[in-house]
């Protein structure tokens, strides 16, 4: 007697509706971090940007996304912009935006100037000096 297999009509299984809610616990780390970030005042991040222009995305959802992608161990801009699309925490904190690529890795560098110095630093085989920006 052949043995029988339970099959998956991918047709049928790409018509499925879940939300996130469904996907994502309520004491999941991204839930977290997002109640966390709201509770901060990011005043100062926002006086950088000017009136004019387009509509920049919230520094709010830009740090939420750097927190949890760094705590989960997601260094790469390009890997984070990826995770927006593919990844059901990365989706939550999104709020389903994509911030590109780019504008993930400006956003480190705004928020953590003294981000390149670790850089160069790790890789080094000398540290180097910390630069006088980040004993302020």
């Amino acid at each position: 007697m052949a043995r029988k297999f339970k099959i998956v009509d991918y047709e049928q299984s790409g018509q499925q509706r879940m939300t996130i809610d469904d996907c994502l616990p309520a004491d999941h780390l991204a839930h977290f971090i997002v109640g966390i970030v709201k509770m901060l005042d990011l005043g100062v991040f926002y006086a950088y940007y000017a009136a004019v222009g387009g509509e920049p995305l919230d520094q709010q959802v830009l740090l939420a996304l750097l927190w949890y992608a760094y705590a989960t161990g997601v260094f790469s801009s390009r890997k984070i912009e990826m995770a927006t699309y593919e990844v059901i925490p990365f989706r939550f904190i999104a709020g389903g935006l994509h911030p590109d690529h780019s504008t993930i890795a400006r956003t480190w560098l705004m928020l953590c100037p003294w981000s390149m110095w670790c850089r160069t630093a790790s890789v080094s085989s000398s540290r180097a000096p910390l630069p006088e920006s980040a004993l302020v």
